[in-house]
């Protein structure tokens, strides 16, 4: 378990590594120039001997007589008038009079010349409290609360078309970019028989995600909402066959680091954990859980066939009561973006839960991961370690499916004996 969790964390770090290596500026060449400039080709203009006015013409056709006039002074004040070689203003266009009014310039032309047309006490509240934002980083600069004038309100971060979005752990594995989606999501669950309570029963879970992009930068996750449906095959006190709604989930998330050359997103998050879900089902245990996270995901390596992305989540699920345990979550994923058509992406996924603290609420030796916090006794300094096979495929910019098969790879196997995750995305 130690070992697998050690790996584990090499590899997030390794994710983080490259999000700091890509914050070096690169270095500037400096290419020295030859100290003589060979000119081949003739120049352009060459200039005679000056020659007379009332000289007569040359009868060399190449050249062309030039000449230069004294300025001609102002006829009027503020009037410049133009003349041509003969005197003649340009084009036919005629003078105006002496002593004619001077039309002021439009705004536009005084704007050219440097003049300021808006008075700055004009401005609305609103114009200044952009202005005053603007100069933060997380912070609007395009219109309204946009981060940059390429991006839209609540418009998807679409500068990493060769990402995709983990399949399993759901509710606590998170992408790391700011999103505007819809994400309904079903799982199927078979449990352990060696588990005296659920014996071979099954679990299965139907519900939705919501996230708005406020800017590429700010969002907010709506994690859980949704059905359970627990069916032990031994019930006993608590663990009874039952359905009902789930916990809430939710919290803000803030994208901390783009670079979109190096392929390296990272963000932080809080999750507010509220257990006000159906008590048949075990989801109101305790009063709040508060999941502080750090996701990262990074472009690993371009080949001829395609492109390897990594992504992880590391974040801690701590209660504010005893009822309820504590524990410490990692979640890796790796996919292949096949041929670089952002279509096709098969991908492997790793999920794992150390638990930290007791909860107060059953006298049990298992837990439930991220479908359930029974409060149980006997669990503190254990684990469990999954892994998963699966796909994710995408339809256009807007819709995209995935699956994945999820089976234990650890001696403590709580509630798991499979699971089967599907999803379906309509991002905006």
């Amino acid at each position: 378990m130690r070992g697998i969790l050690a790996g584990s964390v090499v590899y997030l770090l390794a994710l983080s590594l490259g999000a700091a290596q890509a914050q070096e500026p690169p270095r500037a060449t400096v290419t020295a120039l030859s100290d003589e400039i060979a000119v081949d080709s003739p120049p352009v203009v060459t200039l005679g001997r000056p020659v007379a006015l009332d000289a007569p013409p040359s009868s060399d056709q190449t050249v062309r007589r030039v000449s230069y006039n004294d300025p001609v002074p102002l006829s009027g004040p503020g009037l410049l008038q133009v003349r041509g070689g003969d005197g003649q203003p340009p084009g036919g266009v005629s003078t105006p009079p002496p002593g004619a009014p001077i039309l002021p310039a439009s705004p536009n032309e005084q704007y050219n010349c440097g003049v300021a047309t808006q008075n700055p006490a004009a401005h609305s509240w609103w114009d200044k409290t952009k202005d005053f934002c603007g100069g933060f980083p997380w912070f609007g600069k395009g219109n309204g609360l946009d981060s940059n004038p390429n991006h839209r309100l609540f418009e998807s971060d679409n500068a990493f078309p060769g990402f995709i979005s983990p399949v399993t752990n759901p509710f606590y594995f998170e992408d790391p970019r700011s999103l505007t989606e819809l994400r309904p999501i079903f799982m199927y669950q078979a449990t352990p028989i060696k588990n005296f309570t659920f014996h071979g029963g099954d679990i299965e879970f139907l519900g939705l995600q919501a996230r708005v992009a406020i800017t590429d930068q700010f969002s907010f996750v709506i994690n859980e909402l949704g059905l359970i449906w627990s069916e032990p095959n031994s019930p006993t006190g608590d663990f009874q066959t039952h359905d009902g709604f789930t916990e809430l989930k939710l919290g803000p998330k803030f994208t901390f680091y783009r670079n979109e050359s190096s392929g390296t997103v990272a963000a932080a998050g809080l999750t507010f954990d509220l257990p006000v879900g159906d008590h048949n089902v075990l989801q109101d245990t305790g009063d709040l859980s508060l999941v502080p996270y750090l996701s990262v995901a990074q472009r690993i390596i371009r080949t001829p066939y395609g492109t390897l992305n990594g992504m992880g989540t590391l974040g801690y699920n701590v209660s504010l009561d005893n009822q309820r345990s504590d524990n410490l979550f990692l979640s890796l994923h790796t996919d292949f973006d096949v041929g670089d058509l952002h279509r096709i992406y098969p991908l492997l996924e790793l999920n794992s839960f150390y638990y930290t603290s007791n909860g107060k609420q059953e006298n049990v030796g298992f837990e439930g991961a991220d479908l359930f916090n029974f409060g149980s006794e006997h669990v503190s300094g254990k684990g469990e370690v999954s892994l998963a096979l699966g796909a994710r495929f995408k339809i256009n910019d807007h819709i995209q499916v995935g699956g994945a098969f999820e089976t234990p790879i650890t001696t403590h196997s709580y509630l798991q004996d499979f699971r089967v995750t599907f999803d379906l995305i309509f991002r905006y």
